[in-house]
Formats: structure tokens, sequence, C-alpha cells
């Protein structure tokens, strides 16, 4: 793969050399008046240079950009239930279920951050489409000690209590 970019970097500069050769010399008086003739445009506004803005504007009208819209609803649903290998630990699971076409979990807190919620063989964040499930495994929190469940999605963060 490098021979192939050196070889491509050696045609380039090569052409580049026969290019320049090919040119006819301008005489340097000439290239004086050429630089001379060509002028800066201003095309500063007061108010655009006061704001350090340009004149250009965005294609896009602001009606055209799409932002997520924040659901009236949690776009998830939760479920808390005991891990049958730790159920004598009390230590359980969090399975987060999408009920919208996608989101994506960016982050899950229980506890505000007193448990450690989640098995980190999966990395966050994780997409979800409609109906699909992402399962965490709660690692040293007892299940009955879980008041507060934070999932942070890219449609808001939202909260359930128990």
């Amino acid at each position: 793969m490098r021979l192939y970019y050196l070889i491509g970097s050696l045609l380039l500069v090569a052409g580049c050399q026969d290019a320049s050769n090919n040119k006819t010399n301008v005489d340097s008086t000439e290239k004086a008046e050429a630089i001379q003739e060509t002028q800066p445009v201003n095309d500063t506004d007061d108010q655009y240079s006061a704001d350090g803005l340009t004149r250009y504007e965005n294609e896009q009208g602001a009606e055209e950009i799409e932002t997520p819209q924040i659901p009236e609803e949690a776009p998830v649903r939760i479920d808390l239930q005991l891990n049958p290998a730790w159920a004598e630990y009390g230590l359980g699971m969090i399975d987060v279920q999408s009920t919208t076409d996608q989101v994506v979990i960016e982050k899950v807190i229980l506890n505000r951050g007193q448990c450690s919620a989640i098995d980190n063989s999966i990395k966050m964040p994780v997409t979800l489409s409609f109906g699909h499930t992402y399962r965490g495994y709660i690692n040293n929190c007892n299940l009955d000690k879980i008041i507060e469940i934070q999932i942070n999605t890219n449609l808001g963060n939202w909260t359930f209590k128990r």
C-alpha cells in the first residue's frame, strides 16, 4: 500500500516539473503589473464584521436542519430482574428496551452513580431499533436497594423511580 503512495507521489512530482518546464517565462515587470492590477475585493459589511460573520449564508434553511425531537414519553422501557446466577446475593440484571424506531443508549446510571450498573463487556453507546433490548448486569448493588435509574439517550435523559 505504501508503495502505491510512493509511486503516485513520484508521478505527481514529475508531472508538476514537466508542467513548470512547459510554461513560458513571464518577464518580472509583467508579474509586477499583474499583481498591481489585482485588487482585493472588500466584501465585508459593517454589520457582518462587527459580529465576525461572513456574507455567505447557510444553504439549508432553519426549517430544513433536522434536530432530534424529544418525545413526551421515554423512548425506552426498563425491566429489573434477579440474575439467576447470582440470585442468592441479590444481584440483578437491567433490560433496556427501545419503544421508538431508533434510540442510542449513551449511559445507564443507577442510584445517581452509587451503584456500578453495567457489565463492561458491552461498550456504550448502544444503538437499539424498535423492540430490541440491551441487557446489563448489576455488579455490586443489591437489586432491592435500587431506587433510581437514569438512562441517557440521544433523545434526552430519562429517570425512572421505583
